[in-house]
């Protein structure tokens, strides 16, 4: 018997399939998100590599009382290859976390696993970010970077510190104590920014950075420490671990009862304000 004629409605218009193959091929591409039924050759999808790509962003900050909306217009000067991607490009311009982005096109909310051409959208389009707060990008990544660096040297140099082979100027330029300070207070001077920039830094490793770099300090004596900024970076590392314990989520509170024993420790040779 010769296979019934199939048909499948695309956008008001009717494909007339002779094979089941056809039929289901024809369906997922109904249900695609999306443009779908538009002439590919009359406009190019973005999926093209070595190419930057510009949207129309609506941005839309969502608090408890109130959204506050605006436009802005974002060129991806690398081509993002997935939604993915294209969070981290939002990222470093808009200052909204990854983990706090919820981005849409045409009323489709898009998954950070599937590429942009899944959702053909195309230089000029529309998306939507709805977030909650922004975070000093910049800012917070420089600290980390300057608290990776101290702890490496800290790591390398230990057996040294406690004596003069070091110079007190190698072990100054070599912390930058006076920089972690200033970071500190540019991302803590309000109360909204320091809960924000503490969940970003949770959210990017801070919390294992900190809790060695702090914990490698708390193991050096002072009386045998010779240079003033191995004290004051304790100080601000266990400033840094209570910003952090009262800013972290609760299912990540475990992590930190390993260090609590430390950190009261360190309570009794370092005064937190």
């Amino acid at each position: 018997m010769e296979n019934a004629e199939a048909k499948t409605v695309k956008n008001d218009t009717v494909i007339d399939k002779s094979d089941g193959e056809d039929c289901n091929e024809a369906r997922e591409e109904k249900n695609r998100p999306g443009r779908s039924g538009e002439d590919d050759d009359v406009k190019q999808t973005c999926q093209i590599e070595n190419k930057t790509i510009s949207f129309n962003v609506q941005l839309l900050c969502v608090s408890d009382n109130s959204t506050t909306a605006t436009s802005r217009t974002f060129t991806a000067r690398k081509f993002p290859e997935s939604v993915a991607a294209l969070k981290l490009a939002i990222q470093e311009e808009f200052h909204v976390p990854v983990y706090d982005q919820k981005l849409s096109f045409d009323c489709t909310i898009m998954a950070d696993g599937e590429s942009l051409d899944f959702y053909r959208l195309r230089d000029g389009d529309q998306i939507t970010l709805e977030y909650t707060t922004t975070v000093d990008i910049e800012c917070a990544l420089r600290l980390m970077s300057l608290l990776r660096n101290a702890l490496e040297f800290i790591k390398n140099e230990q057996s040294q510190l406690a004596t003069s082979k070091i110079s007190r100027k190698k072990i100054a330029d070599t912390l930058r104590v006076e920089d972690i300070k200033q970071c500190i207070l540019q991302l803590t001077d309000t109360d909204e920014k320091k809960d924000a920039n503490s969940k970003f830094l949770l959210n990017n490793g801070g919390l294992d950075v900190i809790t060695s770099l702090h914990s490698l300090l708390l193991k050096q004596t002072w009386d045998k420490i010779r240079h003033l900024d191995l004290q004051r970076l304790e100080k601000y590392a266990l400033s840094l671990l209570k910003g952090l314990y009262s800013s972290i989520v609760p299912h990540m509170r475990s992590e930190l009862v390993c260090y609590l024993s430390n950190i009261f420790g360190s309570f009794l040779r370092v005064p937190i304000s």
